[in-house]
């Protein structure tokens, strides 16, 4: 019996050591392969990691964050002998220089993200401070890290009337758009909805962060010292991977371009009273450009509404993908690496070249159009109508499938007929399909009452069969939802709302351009992860229903 034990062991530990030797020589031959020291002990998670954000900057009611007004700070780049100082003024303003030691008016006022602030280098190599050098004007740099596009445009709105300037410069990296689907982003931010057509604010003060006394986990601090494990989590769990212990990254169920649009709107209107000239500046990230083939659809959106308005468009993409695709050792000097391969915030020179780009396009007439010019589509309530032939026989509308399978329950007291949607088969991504639904073009949204029995998180989705709609991700507990565009859906909207003895009334929707549509009702595992190895999830549903409008109304078992 004994040996029998022995052999046990030693044969788990052979097939350990060949896991184990088999990784290795996967990390080594990933490193050589990208260009990296087999023997560097750099933990590139740390390098890349959302950081936070209390160290730069103070809390603020209003915004979230700003940057600690009168304050010199000495900042490292992480795994450099590299240092610099951000200094800066009264209302968080960063300096351009060491003569700037009060805030000017009457010039030009820059709001943005971390690349308008300049995170990485020196006061002087910002590009707003690069750009009054060559203009020889005064460029307020009001710019903080990790702003979204609603933060940003509250910013501009804040400072207008003080700082007072001739001309705005609306600083925005294409990610800071989907910062606007945030109620949390690290940190809480304020956030917007629109409800019949108006656009809410909430979050209003903000929330203060919870502080915590560890950073991260062990395990992450180990796996992020592999390349392999970086790559993997980089692509399928992003905000997971590089988010800290005592941060919160929390979706809302938002159109983030329609929210954007909006927010830009109410900015132009602002600035078309006052007879200030405004540009909208869109960045990039180094990584992206020197991957992708063309912009993001959200930046392109964005950029289209904001010219209606009459704001003057400066895109950096098409120039700085010319050098890219010229010379890529060329290219690398217009960002700061934080390790030979993890591209960071814009260098001196890539600052010079969007500072070169601005100064062209103010040099240019400044475009015609207003804010009014910009007319959204008029809201759409729901039509009571249910589309769905048999909604309280769900078992006859629900494809075969071999990856979720649906049980029908006791009628309920309301007289609606319940099932359970429990996940199955291998790992992987679990829902069931409907019977496809043939809808002409325009807004549609989907209802359905949901509980948790297994999970208390659920993925919905409206699609058609050219892959355009909407995916809402769900968390019952903490009553959000997420939304994610696909293909050409516009007027993303989405909602959770609890109705009585653990019942949620969940709803998404979208404007569609038609055709053969999919209802996918499907789940998630306990971090809000599609792709995982069923343990037993599974949620109730009943009373689905999908009618044409923006809004749903009470259902109709028809």
């Amino acid at each position: 019996m004994k040996t029998a034990v022995q052999d046990v062991r030693k044969k788990f530990l052979l097939l350990l050591s060949a896991v184990v030797f088999s990784l290795i020589l996967l990390e080594v031959a990933y490193r050589i392969w990208m260009g990296v020291s087999p023997f560097s002990l750099t933990n590139v998670r740390a390098t890349r990691v959302v950081g936070n954000l209390m160290g730069t900057v103070v809390y603020d009611a209003d915004l979230g964050w700003i940057l600690i007004p009168n304050s010199s700070i000495d900042l490292a780049i992480p795994n450099s002998s590299r240092r610099y100082i951000l200094n800066t003024i009264d209302y968080g303003i960063r300096k351009n220089g060491p003569n700037d030691n009060a805030l000017r008016t009457g010039g030009m006022l820059a709001v943005g993200d971390s690349f308008t602030a300049g995170v990485d280098g020196a006061d002087k190599d910002t590009w707003p401070a690069q750009l009054e050098a060559i203009i020889h004007r005064p460029v307020v740099n009001a710019g903080a890290g990790a702003y979204g596009s609603d933060q940003i445009v509250m910013r501009a709105e804040e400072l207008l009337p003080i700082v007072r300037p001739q001309v705005l410069l609306v600083g925005m990296l294409d990610q800071d758009i989907l910062r606007a689907g945030y109620s949390s982003f690290g940190a809480p931010k304020p956030y917007y909805t629109e409800e019949n057509g108006t656009l809410l604010l909430h979050n209003s003060p903000v929330p203060v962060l919870e502080a915590s006394g560890k950073t991260t986990s062990f395990v992450k601090n180990l796996a992020g010292h592999s390349l392999v494990v970086d790559r993997i989590m980089q692509a399928y769990d992003p905000i997971g991977w590089l988010g800290l212990k005592n941060q919160k990254f929390t979706r809302v169920g938002i159109d983030e371009v329609d929210i954007t649009c909006e927010l830009l709107k109410r900015l132009k209107r602002k600035t078309d009273e006052l007879h200030v000239r405004t540009l909208l500046i869109m960045q990039y990230g180094g990584g992206f450009i020197a991957t992708a083939a063309q912009r993001r659809d959200i930046a392109v959106q964005v950029e289209q509404c904001a010219g209606t308005m009459g704001y003057q468009i400066v895109d950096e993409f098409e120039s700085l993908k010319a050098i890219a695709n010229a010379s890529s050792e060329e290219f690398r000097k217009y960002y700061y690496f934080l390790t030979e391969n993890t591209w960071g915030h814009m260098s001196p020179v890539g600052n010079l070249h969007i500072a070169q780009l601005v100064a062209a396009a103010l040099s240019a007439p400044s475009p015609a159009g207003r804010a009014v010019d910009y007319v959204t589509a008029p809201f759409s309530p729901g039509e009571g109508h249910n589309l769905l032939s048999n909604p309280e026989a769900l078992d006859k509308m629900v494809l075969s499938s071999s990856v979720a399978s649906l049980r029908k329950l006791t009628t309920s007291p309301t007289g609606r007929q319940g099932y359970r949607v429990a996940a199955i088969g291998p790992p992987g991504e679990h829902y069931l399909v409907l019977k496809a639904v043939d809808l002409a073009a325009g807004p549609y949204v989907l209802s359905l009452d949901v509980r948790a029995d297994g999970t208390s998180h659920i993925r919905v989705q409206l699609i058609d069969t050219q892959s355009n709609g909407v995916i809402g991700d769900y968390d019952l507990t903490e009553k959000s939802v997420g939304t994610t565009r696909a293909g050409t859906a516009q007027g993303l909207r989405a909602g959770v709302q609890e109705i009585a003895d653990g019942w949620y009334r969940s709803w998404l929707g979208a404007t569609l351009p038609g055709g053969n549509t999919l209802i996918l009702l499907g789940l998630n595992d306990a971090n809000g992860k599609p792709n995982f190895t069923p343990q037993g999830e599974s949620y109730q549903v009943r009373a689905i229903q999908l009618e044409r409008g923006q809004s749903p109304s009470s259902y109709q078992p028809r």
